[in-house]
């Protein structure tokens, strides 16, 4: 026995509505999305600069970490932040620090506990890894930076320990 071929309009087929009042399409939905990432990213004039640098403590790079630079005395925007690698980071100036904005500095730097834990996914022990930077760099930091005026990028080390 043979189907009668589909017709455009089924009489037995339920109507599915969207749930918004306004169906939009996926070019609108992207359009709208960028118009937000470029307002947040400083249509008003503000621009952003690209920070980079090199960490250390006591004499020896930072091999593992994460810098973020929090936004403080009326400073808008977003923290912002970066994977300390080899002893080096990098901002890109698309996620980077507003021109003549001042940011409280948290630095982390990870070494090996020498402990284990089973790692959830694998089930195979794992080395956990720990914070050897001091608080008053990175849960209780006082580290401040302002950015200069004028510069696409801006050079930032960070010998630690220094006076906080």
């Amino acid at each position: 026995m043979s189907r009668p071929p589909c017709s455009p309009i089924d009489p037995h087929r339920e109507e599915r509505r969207s749930p918004h009042p306004l169906p939009l399409s996926p070019y609108a939905v992207i359009l709208c999305g960028t118009l937000g990432i470029i307002h947040l990213a400083g249509c008003s004039g503000e621009s952003l600069v690209a920070v980079s640098g090199e960490v250390s403590y006591e004499g020896n790079a930072v091999e593992i970490g994460e810098i973020r630079f929090t936004p403080i005395e009326k400073t808008p925007g977003p923290a912002t932040g970066s994977a300390i690698e080899g002893g080096r980071y990098a901002v890109s100036a698309e996620r980077g620090l507003l021109q003549g904005g001042t940011y409280l500095i948290h630095i982390e730097g990870m070494k090996k506990s020498g402990r284990r834990a089973p790692n959830p996914i694998t089930g195979t022990s794992i080395e956990l890894m720990e914070n050897f930077i001091p608080v008053e760099y990175n849960a209780e930091s006082t580290l401040q930076v302002t950015i200069n005026d004028g510069s696409s990028s801006q050079q930032l080390d960070f010998r630690l320990p220094q006076s906080p």
